[in-house]
């Protein structure tokens, strides 16, 4: 589906602007991003008047996902033991279509031990809903004769384009889930799930879905060189916003978005005005897309030490928005999005 970057903006580096743009926040006024959950919007993915078999229901958000998005676990195995090559089917829904990655992982619940997965992704995909079986061959061990296991299945979003791309890392997930009940792991494999073909489909336009991407992956980040992101931005929800770029240095056993992260410095663009809505995911606007160039000067960049665990962290928030330390999360977010596969020089 057609980008376009007409309505480009140029960023001042460092933030800084002339008198009759609003004040770049000095960094004591400006915490780290939490990864703590954003506050709950209508979700375009649970309305029962679309199809039972394209509609997504999670009556439980898990903390930090995206809102609007949604995942289910439409199967598993009622029983199954080490060994047993099994199959597990999940479901989808996204706030808007994008790029993901879909990730199916076994862990022990109290040492994290990852013991596998599989992964799934069209690199040239782009869709808001979607369908898959997994294959996997159970290998967990148990602790004390017990077995203590957590399935996690979850999306990640993909940054770039259909040539180059990454896929960002837990624990950014645009959407996650886990099961409701274990299986049996004394019995064989029993009520094996059937294999779906997978599949892909796009909700309704809403005419509220914000978004924040990055098409245009940077170059490798470098202490006391300028870096340059190009970060697209998509407001309709509003009429402006203004976007908050920040570096932040990653903390906690998940390595990012851990309470104790480290607010850096930032660079900022006021009053973006709001873009086209589409009626058609598969035939945007020219200007559906908004370009801001932001740099981070090599002043900013050297307050970063070499090998440090920097993540870019970018929101929109409401014109001349400050932190409110009196809001639940601080912003009164429209969006946000994180960068977290950074690769250094």
């Amino acid at each position: 589906m057609a980008s376009s970057f007409d309505n480009a903006v140029r960023i001042l580096p460092g933030g800084s602007m002339d008198s009759s743009m609003a004040p770049t926040m000095a960094p004591t006024m400006a915490p780290t991003m939490s990864p703590s959950m954003m506050m709950p919007t209508a979700s375009p993915t649970m309305s029962l008047l679309f199809p039972e078999d394209e509609r997504c229901v999670q009556t439980v958000i898990p903390p930090g996902v995206k809102p609007g998005s949604c995942m289910v676990t439409m199967c598993v195995p009622t029983s199954l033991q080490e060994g047993d090559t099994f199959h597990a089917t999940v479901r989808f829904c996204l706030q808007r279509p994008r790029k993901f990655h879909l990730v199916f992982a076994i862990l022990d619940e109290r040492t994290k031990e990852y013991y596998g997965g599989a992964g799934f992704g069209i690199y040239e995909t782009r869709s808001q809903c979607a369908e898959h079986t997994f294959e996997y061959t159970f290998n967990a061990k148990p602790i004390d004769g017990v077995y203590d296991v957590m399935w996690k299945f979850y999306a990640t979003v993909k940054h770039g384009t259909d040539e180059i791309f990454v896929n960002d890392m837990f624990p950014n997930m645009i959407a996650e889930a886990g099961i409701a009940a274990q299986p049996d792991y004394t019995q064989p494999l029993t009520d094996d799930c059937p294999v779906l073909e997978t599949r892909f489909w796009d909700l309704p336009p809403t005419g509220k879905q914000d978004g924040i991407e990055w098409f245009d992956l940077p170059e490798c980040f470098q202490s006391g060189i300028e870096w340059v992101i190009n970060t697209a931005t998509h407001l309709e929800s509003q009429d402006f916003a203004d976007l908050h770029c920040n570096l932040q240095i990653g903390t906690g056993g998940d390595k990012f978005l851990g309470p104790e992260d480290v607010y850096v410095t930032e660079t900022n663009v006021y009053n973006i005005a709001a873009n086209p809505v589409t009626k058609d995911w598969d035939n945007l606007p020219v200007d559906y897309w908004t370009n801001n160039e932001i740099v981070f000067t090599a002043e900013q960049t050297a307050l970063v030490e070499t090998g440090a665990r920097v993540y870019l962290a970018c929101f929109m928030v409401p014109p001349m928005s400050q932190y409110d330390p009196t809001l639940p999360l601080g912003w009164d977010f429209i969006d946000r999005e994180f960068f977290l596969v950074m690769e250094h020089c």
